[in-house]
């Protein structure tokens, strides 16, 4: 994640030849996007029934009281909570992908290069990724838990009083043309 809207750079000294700063090359962002985009795929986060089934609840009296191990606070009890976990993976993606100083770096550099990733560019990947039709019935419950964890982080972000003007603005859109896309025609 750190290569989108990454900026490259050394910490120089007079006289060591080292370039000045730069903003990651922009196929090196888009490459990094694709693959964080695949983190979002249902597909990938979908788990067999057969490694479900493996997942047994902790025996009485172990680690849930604990919680020395890693754990999802699931809807499902003590069981494993599919649905759960393939929020938790989709907002840990989201929360990188749509940090307010990341996404103001990617509108400084589409200022600069009308060609490079913006971060107007970067929500629209998203959305095209996560509003594909999914293959199973299981899949389309987690595709509806990753659409309203990117509809939550943007309502998030525009109401960020620490993200720029230009940030909100464009979350603001984008949320804006999921209602139009969404709602009937009048």
């Amino acid at each position: 994640a750190k290569l989108v809207g990454g900026f490259d750079f050394n910490y120089g000294h007079k006289g060591d030849g080292f370039a000045t700063g730069r903003p990651v090359a922009d196929a090196d962002q888009r490459r990094a996007l694709a693959a964080l985009l695949e983190t979002l795929d249902f597909a990938t986060l979908d788990i067999s029934d057969n490694v479900i089934n493996r997942l047994t609840p902790a025996a009485g009296g172990f680690s849930v009281m604990s919680r020395d191990g890693e754990l999802f606070d699931g809807n499902t009890g003590h069981l494993f909570d599919l649905l759960t976990a393939a929020d938790t993976a989709a907002d840990i993606t989201l929360n990188a992908l749509m940090h307010p100083s990341r996404a103001a770096r990617l509108v400084d550099y589409k200022s600069r290069n009308s060609s490079a990733l913006g971060f107007d560019d970067l929500l629209l990947s998203v959305e095209q990724k996560i509003y594909t039709s999914p293959n199973t019935l299981r899949q389309h419950a987690i595709a509806r838990r990753i659409q309203t964890r990117f509809i939550s982080a943007l309502i998030d972000l525009s109401s960020n009083h620490d993200a720029s003007p230009d940030v909100r603005a464009i979350a603001d859109a984008r949320l804006r043309a999921l209602i139009n896309r969404m709602s009937p025609s009048l």
